[in-house]
């Protein structure tokens, strides 16, 4: 299963959903449902938003879990 790593980069930046969501320009729901890693797809559109704010890589949101 991969895993989305949202919450952990989140709190590390020490910002919140609605911080998430704004920049995003998605709705609170959505962001929650990253954070809480609840979504069923993510498109590569908003992999790029996420690397742009959190200022990282595809590979530093993502993890496989072998659970």
């Amino acid at each position: 299963m991969i895993y989305c790593r949202v919450k952990e980069l989140l709190n590390k930046k020490g910002e919140d959903i609605t911080w998430l969501a704004n920049n995003l320009k998605c709705s609170i729901e959505f962001a929650q449902e990253l954070v809480d890693n609840q979504n069923d797809s993510i498109d590569f559109e908003m992999i790029e938003k996420l690397c742009d704010i959190f200022d990282c890589t595809p590979n530093d949101i993502f993890d496989i879990s072998t659970n």
